[in-house]
C-alpha cells in the first residue's frame, strides 16, 4: 500500500473545469506523500484523458484511468477498484477544495472508532449566474449544497452528505459493494440519480456511522442551465423515482420487509401527499412565490416515487 487516500475525481467532457479540481487537490495541507489523485475518465470525447495525461503525468502521486461503462456509479466503483489506499475521497470535477480540505476529512474518519463508514464536508455554490429569487433551502439541496451544522456531528437517517465531498475506508465501499449500477445514475442526460443516497443508508443499515465534517470545505459549480424552474422540476421528479427504487431494493435485499405492504403504504401515502401539494399550490397564485413552486415540486416528487412503483 503507498498511499492513505486515493482522491478520485470521476469526469466526463470537462476538461477545462477538470484542471481546477485537479489543481486545487493538488495544493492540499496534507502532504502529497499520503494521497494519490486518480482521474476516472467515463469514455469523454473532448480528448480529457490525453489533454490531463500531458499537463499532469509527472506527478508521482497522479494518475488518470478510464471506465468504459457509462454512467457515474461505474465511474465511482473504477475508482475504489483501482486503489489500495485505507481511504477513497471523492470530489467532482467541477468543485474546487479548500487548502485543508483533505486534512479535515482524513482528521475526522481518523478520530472516529470503527463504526464510521464515510464522512461528508461542506459544499458552497458557486452561481454561474445570478441565482433566481424563488430559490429557498430546501431547493438547493437539489443543486448539491450542503452545510448541515457549524460543528462536526453524526447523522440521523433523515440528513445525507453528498459523495462529491466525501470519504470512505475502503474497506466499508468493498463491504457495500460499492455504488448501485442498476439504478444507472447520470447516464447521459438522464436525472436519475441519489446512487450516493443508497449506499449511505445501506452503511447505516449496516451499523456504520456517517459523520457530517464542516471544515472540509469544496466550492461547487452551479451551472447556468440548471437554474431554471423546468430544470428543477424535472431534478424533482426524477429523485422522486430514484427514492422509490432505493426503497424498494433496501426492503428486498437488506431489511427482508414485504415490498408488497411497502409499496402499499406508500401509494396512499405519496397520493395524500399530492393531493394536499396541489391543493397548496391552487391556493396561492402559481408561481407568482417560493412557496407554491416548492408545493409542485413536492407534488412531482411524490408522483416520480408512485411511477417507480407502478411502472
Amino acid at each position: 500500500m503507498k498511499y492513505l487516500i486515493s482522491v478520485i475525481i470521476c469526469t466526463y467532457n470537462r476538461k477545462d473545469l477538470l484542471i481546477k479540481t485537479i489543481d486545487s487537490v493538488i495544493d492540499q495541507s496534507l502532504n502529497n506523500t499520503k494521497y494519490e489523485i486518480v482521474v476516472v475518465d467515463n469514455n469523454s470525447s473532448d480528448g480529457t484523458a490525453e489533454f490531463i495525461s500531458e499537463l499532469y503525468n509527472h506527478l508521482p502521486n497522479f494518475r488518470c484511468i478510464n471506465e468504459i461503462e457509462q454512467g457515474i456509479s461505474f465511474t465511482r466503483n473504477c475508482g475504489w477498484q483501482n486503489s489500495d489506499s485505507i481511504y477513497i475521497a471523492y470530489i467532482d470535477d467541477d468543485e474546487i477544495a479548500d487548502h485543508h480540505w483533505l486534512e479535515s476529512l482524513l482528521q475526522t474518519v481518523q478520530n472516529k472508532d470503527n463504526s464510521i463508514g464515510a464522512v461528508g464536508g461542506r459544499v458552497d455554490p458557486v452561481w454561474e449566474t445570478e441565482p433566481p429569487g424563488w430559490l429557498n433551502d430546501e431547493l438547493s439541496v437539489y443543486f448539491s449544497i450542503f452545510d448541515l451544522s457549524e460543528n462536526t456531528i453524526k447523522i440521523n437517517k433523515n440528513q445525507g452528505i453528498g459523495s462529491g465531498n466525501a470519504i470512505y475506508p475502503r474497506e466499508v465501499l468493498k463491504q457495500m459493494g460499492g455504488f448501485d449500477t442498476q439504478l444507472k445514475s447520470r447516464v447521459g442526460n438522464s436525472l436519475v440519480s441519489s446512487e450516493d443516497t443508497m449506499l449511505h443508508k445501506k452503511i447505516m443499515l449496516s451499523d456504520y456511522d456517517i459523520y457530517f465534517e464542516p471544515g472540509a470545505i469544496v466550492k461547487h459549480l452551479v451551472h447556468s442551465d440548471r437554474l431554471t424552474r423546468y430544470w428543477l422540476m424535472k431534478r424533482f421528479f426524477w429523485a422522486g423515482y430514484s427514492h422509490s427504487y432505493i426503497d424498494q431494493y433496501l426492503l428486498k435485499n437488506i431489511r427482508n420487509e414485504s415490498v408488497f405492504l411497502h409499496n402499499g403504504r406508500q401509494l396512499l401515502l405519496k397520493t395524500y401527499n399530492i393531493i394536499v401539494n396541489l391543493l397548496l399550490v391552487v391556493l396561492s397564485p402559481m408561481f407568482k412565490n417560493k412557496s407554491s413552486f416548492l408545493f409542485f415540486c413536492r407534488f412531482l416528487k411524490n408522483t416520480g416515487y408512485i411511477y417507480k412503483i407502478i411502472k
